[in-house]
């Protein structure tokens, strides 16, 4: 892209021999000696990368043919020496004719922006003629007499949101000239929308429970895109460039926004216990004891002991065993289904009382007490006493006979029983000695 840019001289010299303050001379003036010229003192406000020079408006005299070269060049150096390179161009007309000259010159020279230099316009020394520019009033600068222009070269600089946001506008760069780059799209953000999940209360630790469910708020997943840096190829394996950064090259660009992402999990806002509270009724665990009066007869034939487990609730899990518990402070992102779960607490057994000797009895026999052997010679409980059972069991009554009588067998005595015949059988009878005031059984 190329725009044209007027350049207004700051000041024009005529050079060897001006035959008047008014009147710029370029070319050979018969009877004058070596050719004048002409130079501008030009600043352009931009930076340029060619010239151009249209004069017109202009006197010829001594025109020795209908063309004559002018030649045109830039020195940088403000001295009265011409350039050593120049520009050649023909121009044409009738010797003395007034405003019938018109010089137009091209030529490519590369000038920054504010720099200074001049611009010679000037005749060879063989050619006798000459070409006279009228100046300004002032001497100064040129306007319908001369036009000078210098050509911008400009770049297209466009950008790319490459997939996220929205580009920033195009700008131009001008050559020679540093453009500073826009500033880095915002950042872009995906997912994040709110949602709502329900939380199903599920009383299935055989307990009761009357209530509504509960409720969590919550926002999805969302990843933020960040932009890095301008890059001059999509896939950031060209230049890179920061944001503001300065573009110096003369050429086109496009510049590609090149993004890293992060991504936020999804995450909870609020959360609802379902109503109400769950109740588990208590339970009771038991023991028999079972009496068996081995041989004899007892009124009591068992006892039972007694353990009461009570339960508390404990709050909702999201398991019905183990889990994780949910409180008003959870956060959670899914619907999901909460067990209530119960603390316990477990009471001992009770203690059953064993049957008493009026209870257990058995003719001629004395009631030791109970053993869980049936064959047991000696009680491991006591009638009457209070026994914690381990488990269910059987307690066998260990008795003891009465009626004895000792005979000696030589070295010791046996223990025998008397019976006494009663007509078609036996009785079995207890022997009592008389104590002075009753008689005690014989044991």
């Amino acid at each position: 892209m190329a725009e044209q840019i007027t350049i207004i001289p700051s000041e024009s010299k005529g050079y060897q021999n001006d035959v008047s303050a008014n009147v710029l001379y370029v070319g050979n003036v018969i009877g004058y000696g070596n050719g004048y010229a002409t130079r501008f003192t030009i600043t352009p406000s931009k930076a340029i990368t060619s010239l151009s020079l249209d004069i017109t408006r202009a006197s010829n005299w001594g025109l020795t043919s209908n063309n004559v070269t002018i030649l045109a060049g830039v020195s940088t150096s403000d001295t009265a020496t011409r350039p050593s390179s120049s520009t050649a161009c023909t121009i044409g007309g009738t010797e003395g004719s007034t405003e019938a000259a018109t010089l137009s010159v091209s030529f490519d020279k590369t000038v920054s922006a504010n720099a200074t230099v001049y611009l010679w316009l000037w005749t060879t020394s063989s050619q006798q003629a000459y070409l006279a520019i009228k100046p300004t009033a002032s001497g100064g600068s040129r306007s319908a007499e001369v036009s000078i222009k210098g050509t911008v070269t400009t770049y297209p600089v466009s950008y790319n949101a490459n997939g996220h946001g929205t580009a920033p506008a195009s700008q131009t760069k001008t050559y020679g000239t540093n453009l500073t780059l826009r500033s880095f799209i915002a950042n872009q953000s995906t997912g994040g929308s709110s949602a709502t999940a329900t939380i199903t209360g599920n009383n299935s630790n055989g307990d009761s429970w009357s209530g509504s469910n509960g409720s969590a708020g919550y926002v999805t997943a969302k990843t933020t895109y960040t932009q890095s840096k301008w890059n001059t190829k999509s896939d950031g394996t060209g230049t890179n460039y920061n944001s503001q950064g300065t573009y110096t090259a003369n050429a086109s660009a496009t510049m590609y926004a090149i993004w890293g992402s992060s991504t936020v999990a999804a995450y909870g806002t609020s959360y609802t216990l379902p109503t109400g509270t769950p109740v588990k009724n208590s339970t009771t665990s038991t023991r028999t004891v079972t009496i068996n009066a081995n041989g004899g007869s007892s009124t009591i034939s068992s006892r039972t002991s007694t353990s009461t487990t009570t339960y508390t609730f404990k709050g909702w899990y999201t398991a019905k065993t183990g889990g994780t518990k949910r409180t008003t402070s959870s956060r959670v992102t899914a619907s999901e289904t909460v067990y209530s779960q119960f603390d316990s607490s477990t009471s001992g057994y009770t203690a059953v009382t064993l049957p008493t000797a009026a209870q257990c009895t058995r003719p001629g026999y004395e009631l030791l007490g109970f053993s869980t052997s049936s064959s047991a010679t000696t009680a491991t409980y006591l009638p009457g006493s209070s026994y914690t059972p381990s488990g269910n069991v059987t307690l066998y009554a260990v008795w003891k006979i009465l009626g004895l009588v000792e005979i000696g067998n030589g070295s010791g005595f046996d223990q025998y029983e008397i019976y006494i015949g009663n007509g078609s059988s036996f009785d079995r009878y207890i022997a009592y000695i008389g104590n002075g005031s009753g008689w005690d059984q014989y044991k």
